[in-house]
């Protein structure tokens, strides 16, 4: 017989959390092609998985490691920047029609 034996919710996204921290290993993130850089970070996941993420805590619509692209870009993410210690000024534009 088969072995039937199922991986549970917390093996699953342990699994999906350490497949992302290797892609990210020593690089940046977005979360949209043209966006953001984000410098990486840990956020708590569902049953206290800890998963990367952006640094700055901005959400995602369905957790910390979905719609993850990594990059060796610079980060430009001026909340990451600032947790950083680094001075932010003049790092991110303001959005259209705000600046």
């Amino acid at each position: 017989m088969a072995d039937m034996s199922t991986s549970s919710l917390g093996e699953i996204l342990a699994g999906a959390a350490a497949q992302a921290a290797a892609m990210l290993d020593g690089r940046n993130l977005r979360l949209s092609p043209t966006g953001r850089v984000h410098a990486v970070g840990q956020v708590r996941w569902l049953g206290g998985v800890t998963a990367p993420g952006p640094l700055c805590h901005v959400g995602t619509a369905s957790g910390p490691v979905a719609g993850i692209i990594p990059t060796d870009a610079p980060v430009s993410c001026a909340r990451c920047l600032a947790s950083r210690g680094i001075d932010p000024t003049g790092r991110q534009e303001p959005l259209p029609g705000l600046g």
